[in-house]
């Protein structure tokens, strides 16, 4: 499993690196460099969450809901930037007897950003980082807590499309390595230029 994520972080940079010769008419000029902000939602599907627990005697699983995100990035160069975020990875819910286990999990990451353009305002782009994760699970009718947290390798890709200078839009696909979920979203961007 290691060994696909560090060959999936590879390709992701190569790729940033091959565009920079396409990308020189791309950007406008270096105005186009700089800070910008985002706010993101989705789903989210903690994979293999259902079948792990199937042994303890589950009646109802939910492995998938909602997922929402902020955040900030700076691109100091015209296929990279770095970016920073808080991810509400969405709650889980397992159903045992009358009884309901609930995992509730969130992130901050921070991630570099590999862009390549393809045509005129649309580009595609790959992110790879670390995840600071945090993990509270509940037992309904209980006083029963469990927290756990970590740092977990964390990877995806999208597209972008730039509607103006200062507003564009994504979809992307993320992957939380350690925890198996995977989100699906779109999201708004502001560009201080």
């Amino acid at each position: 499993m290691r060994s696909r994520n560090i060959v999936c972080a590879a390709v992701l940079a190569l790729a940033a690196f091959s565009g920079t010769a396409h990308a020189q008419g791309w950007m406008r000029s270096s105005q186009d460099l700089g800070f910008y902000a985002g706010v993101g939602a989705g789903g989210a599907e903690a994979k293999d969450f259902c079948s792990d627990v199937r042994s303890l005697g589950v009646t109802s699983c939910d492995e998938k809901d909602k997922t929402w995100k902020v955040s900030a990035g700076y691109r100091f160069h015209r296929n990279i930037a770095l970016e920073a975020g808080y991810v509400d990875l969405g709650k889980f819910s397992a159903g045992i007897g009358g009884t309901t286990v609930r995992i509730d999990a969130k992130a901050v990451e921070l991630l570099a950003v590999g862009m390549i353009p393809i045509w005129q305002s649309f580009s595609i782009y790959g992110k790879a980082g670390v995840a600071r994760w945090d993990i509270d699970g509940t037992v309904t009718g209980t006083t029963f807590r469990v927290s756990d947290k970590g740092t977990d390798f964390t990877f995806g890709v999208g597209a972008q499309y730039d509607f103006t200078p200062n507003l564009a839009a994504r979809l992307e696909w993320q992957r939380y390595a350690d925890l198996e979920v995977d989100t699906l979203g779109v999201a708004l961007l502001y560009m201080f230029r």
